[in-house]
Parts: C-alpha cells; sequence; structure tokens
C-alpha cells in the first residue's frame, strides 16, 4: 500500500524502495504468496517499463511467470493479465523462448518455430 502511495505522490525512489521490501518479505514463501507477490513483481516491472528501463523489467516478469506457473493460477483473470504483460514484453526484447513459454500459460498456441 505504500508503495502505491508513493507512486501517487510521484516519489519513484520510494516507490520501487517500497516494492522491493514487499517482494523480498513475500519470496519467503512464494507458493502461499503466488497472487500478491506476481502483483508487486508486476507493478514494479511497470514502474521499469514506464521508464523505458527493459532490462530492469525482464527479470522481474520472469519471476512472475515462475510464481504464477508454479502456483498453478494462469489462468485466473490477474495472473493472466500479468502474464499478458509478460508475453508484450518478452516479445517486444524478441525473445521467443519466454514468449513461448508465457503463451503455452495462458493456453495460446504459439507460432512455429522458424
Amino acid at each position: 500500500k505504500m508503495a502505491k502511495l508513493y507512486q501517487r505522490l510521484k516519489r519513484p525512489g520510494d516507490t520501487v524502495s517500497m516494492y522491493e521490501r514487499a517482494i523480498a518479505a513475500l519470496e519467503g514463501d512464494p507458493l502461499k504468496n503466488a497472487r500478491p507477490l506476481a502483483t508487486h513483481l508486476n507493478n514494479l516491472a511497470a514502474i521499469y517499463m514506464g521508464r523505458e528501463n527493459y532490462d530492469a523489467a525482464v527479470p522481474l516478469y520472469s519471476r512472475a511467470v515462475a510464481v504464477i506457473k508454479d502456483a498453478g493460477i494462469a489462468r485466473q483473470k490477474e495472473p493472466a493479465a500479468i502474464l499478458g504483460n509478460a508475453l508484450q514484453l518478452f516479445q517486444m526484447m524478441g525473445d521467443a523462448e519466454k514468449a513461448a513459454e508465457v503463451m503455452r500459460l495462458l493456453g495460446i498456441a504459439p507460432p512455429p518455430a522458424e
């Protein structure tokens, strides 16, 4: 909640710090905390995306995808939206392997390999 407050107050350094702290706390039990953990990873990645710092966003989305996959929640509304965000980034970065994994999780047939 503090991260969202800092974001509204336009305090990006504090926003990032709060998301990082929340993620660290939730990673102690990632399966139990899968939804909030994936959401915080997505939110932090979105901040980096907004700054066009795609290299910082990739590992966050990769971790969110892994959490969602391990928890078996890919077809739920919010996790599916997070996977959609990850898919867009992976496609933009030209990472066909990661994009195909996300597509499979979403039940979308990946395009044939070239």
